[in-house]
């Protein structure tokens, strides 16, 4: 991971990771420009990839879909209207008016990205009403018309579109077919998101992105990862506890429910066949990864604070400018250490046996 590249004593790392200065509102135009942003500075760290967009695809469509729904929200913001709660797009345009007094622009965008209700089939995997995954085995959600109609609104300062992407004539169209279906557990979307996390990372600490107009799509994509990482740890779980409780928490975003279900199977665990130095570690990264998760939840219980500037057209009190981002980032590294080598390191060392063998 580029994290382990990072020295988080360095007083020039803090420096770059420091948002005390930040002056901004949080208004919903200024969350929508800063997701567009970050999707903008995704899509150009892609031109230096063999195979720039497919290993992120439904992490670059949630931030897409998200900005179209911000971009939307912003919109009725601008008119004084109240901003509906709903994720549900159609149910957005209903309190613009309809989608018949809507450039037609909008109307395509929607068909194309706007695939399930609330956009939760680009954060997971797993539908649990369904009781199937979101997408079937070989989907491909073609992006090059999006992509070039909204290159169009920004020159036409549609809604006030921000620009998403560079110069669409160095892609070609297949560049831009996102593969959907090949996500079968946790981890491979949550590597998604990481992904994106550490092209944002790489850029600030470079000097190409922009921290003050990237922090806060940066902050829920290390909450996701958080999350994801939970849900991941606890469906490779069932296979040693017998037990099934991944569909009942696959909706379940509150982190502290998700680490209930890590830590009580992590309470049971007979660690004696561990060597001591590594049952010392193993310690160590347990007190940092809950550190990480209580204080990412302090921050945004509910999913939320994140993605919108308010909730229920009530502004929410987090105090952006006092979040200690470099604090945060090095105990999301630590976290990621414990969640992806934890599960391999108790079979190897014969703590935990499989209940299917």
């Amino acid at each position: 991971m580029l994290l382990k590249k990072i020295d988080f004593t360095a007083p020039s790392n803090k420096s770059k990771l420091d948002i005390s200065l930040n002056t901004n509102n949080q208004t919903w135009e200024e969350y929508y420009a800063s997701y567009a942003y970050v999707i903008y500075q995704t899509m150009l760290a892609g031109f230096e990839m063999s195979q720039p967009y497919n290993p992120h695809g439904k992490a670059i469509l949630f931030l897409m879909r998200h900005a179209l729904e911000l971009q939307l929200k912003s919109e009725l913001a601008k008119r004084g209207e109240i901003i509906p709660t709903t994720s549900n797009i159609p149910e957005i345009i209903v309190a613009l008016g309809g989608i018949n007094s809507l450039p037609e622009e909008i109307h395509r965008l929607v068909q194309i990205i706007d695939l399930d209700q609330n956009g939760y089939c680009y954060r997971y995997y797993f539908d649990s009403c369904k009781k199937s995954t979101y997408f079937k085995f070989g989907k491909v959600v073609e992006t090059a018309e999006y992509f070039a109609i909204h290159e169009k609104m920004v020159n036409s300062n549609i809604f006030n579109s921000k620009p998403i992407c560079p110069d669409l004539k160095i892609h070609e169209d297949w560049d831009l077919n996102f593969q959907v279906g090949y996500e079968f557990q946790y981890w491979h979307l949550r590597f998604q998101y990481d992904l994106i996390i550490e092209i944002l990372l790489e850029g600030v600490l470079n000097g190409t992105v922009d921290l003050q107009q990237s922090y806060i799509p940066l902050l829920f994509l290390i909450r996701h990862a958080l999350e994801l990482s939970l849900k991941a740890f606890v469906s490779d779980l069932e296979q040693f506890t017998g037990t099934e409780c991944v569909e009942s928490l696959c909706s379940e975003y509150r982190l502290s429910v998700l680490y209930r279900e890590f830590e009580a199977f992590a309470e049971t665990l007979n660690l004696d066949k561990m060597d001591v130095e590594m049952q010392e570690e193993l310690k160590i990264l347990l007190c940092q990864f809950n550190l990480h998760r209580t204080n990412i939840e302090a921050l945004d219980f509910y999913n939320e604070n994140f993605r919108f500037p308010e909730s229920y057209n009530t502004l929410h009190m987090v105090k952006f400018s006092e979040i200690p981002l470099a604090e945060l980032i090095e105990l999301y590294y630590h976290s990621n250490k414990i969640l992806s080598f934890s599960i391999d390191v108790l079979v190897n060392e014969g703590i935990l046996t499989s209940k299917s063998l």
